[in-house]
Order: C-alpha cells, then sequence, then structure tokens
C-alpha cells in the first residue's frame, strides 16, 4: 500500500521568481508589513492554512473554533 502522497510530479517553471534567503524574507517581509493593516499577514497566513485544510480533507466535518474554518483533519 503505497502512502497517500507518493507519487511524484514534474513541475515546469513559468516563471522565473527570486529566491531568498531568510534575512532578505524577513526584510521584504518587514517593509511590506509596515504598508498594511495591524495583523493583516497573520490574517493571511491563517485563512491560507484553514484554506490548505479543507482542500485537503473538503468532506471532513467542521469542528467548533474560534475562526471556524478548522477541520478535523488538521487534528488528524
Amino acid at each position: 500500500m503505497n502512502p497517500p502522497f507518493s507519487r511524484t510530479l514534474a513541475v515546469q517553471a513559468q516563471h522565473n521568481w527570486p529566491l531568498h534567503n531568510t534575512a532578505s524574507t524577513r526584510k521584504i517581509e518587514h517593509e511590506l508589513q509596515a504598508q498594511l493593516p495591524h495583523h493583516t499577514l497573520m490574517q493571511r497566513a491563517g485563512l491560507a492554512s484553514a484554506q490548505l485544510a479543507l482542500a485537503v480533507a473538503p468532506l471532513r466535518k467542521p469542528f467548533g473554533s474560534p475562526v471556524g474554518l478548522v477541520t478535523t483533519a488538521v487534528m488528524a
């Protein structure tokens, strides 16, 4: 029996995006965060995490949580 994510997929890049080390990434985040309302990046990160959880297990029943989007897949 194969694990659910055992397949390897070839991905072709359509864009040449720059790669950054930790220090340059933090600098970029700090500069962008200064332009946004307070807590915007954390709200976006939480939303992205919830969307990923729903994409991984879309049919799981949600359980009560403060944000209402966390599914039981996160707890598995």
